[in-house]
């Protein structure tokens, strides 16, 4: 996370080039990336764990595009704030998108902890894509039935 976003969530105003430096050398040193490399088993843990996270959301964003709106965006819209307009969810934010993020994360990561799942611990990227898939597709379209039939503009 970037040092200027990280000191803004923490409500403190931060320079950039001078503390916001600081911050991310300092986050740096409390990581120990360094370590990551003396074992090899720990990268590939950390880089599954990360799989987990990154898997739903590349596939709930392509799942909304190609399952929920068949290939049918309304440009326009995305760019607007209405209430009324496609994209407005609940202020915002999709819930069908946000739970069926976390069940597919959830999944994942019993998929990379779990020694039973062992053998396909390297896969939990395809594993979360998948989960999130068919939860987002599935919940969408029992959710939202107006996206269905929404109609292309041009």
């Amino acid at each position: 996370m970037p040092a200027n976003r990280r000191g803004n969530s923490w409500g403190l105003p931060v320079n950039f080039m001078a503390q916001g430096s600081m911050m991310a050398a300092a986050g740096a040193v409390l990581l120990t990336p360094w370590n990551l490399y003396a074992r090899p088993e720990l990268i590939h843990l950390t880089l599954d764990v990360l799989a987990t996270f990154i898997g739903p959301l590349i596939a709930i964003l392509l799942a909304d595009y190609y399952i929920v709106r068949r290939g049918v965006m309304d440009v326009d819209a995305l760019y607007c704030g209405k209430a009324t307009l496609p994209y407005w969810y609940r202020m915002g934010i999709n819930p069908v998108a946000m739970v069926a993020t976390v069940m597919s994360v959830a999944v994942g990561n019993m998929v990379v902890l779990v020694p039973a799942f062992a053998a396909i611990r390297n896969l939990s990227l395809f594993v979360c894509g998948g989960c999130a898939t068919m939860l987002h597709g599935m919940f969408m379209r029992r959710a939202a039935p107006r996206l269905i039939a929404m109609p292309a503009h041009k």
